[in-house]
């Protein structure tokens, strides 16, 4: 069983796949690539944080 902060981590990374297209996390896909920063991490927080309760509620079922 995985820890909390080892999902967050996880979710965090997949969520980054989807807003950058570098490892870097430097230059976003082109959905975003005209996006300022602020609102570039606001997604990838919000994308992260929906990835991770749907990895909870697969482990844990604590989301119903």
């Amino acid at each position: 069983m995985r820890t909390k902060d080892e999902m967050r981590a996880h979710a965090s990374e997949i969520a980054a796949a989807i807003v950058y297209c570098d490892d870097e996390r430097e230059i976003p896909w082109e959905p975003f690539e005209y996006w300022d920063e602020d609102n570039l991490a606001e997604v990838h927080e919000e994308i992260a944080e929906a990835i991770f309760d749907a990895m909870l509620w697969v482990q844990e079922g604590t989301l119903t």
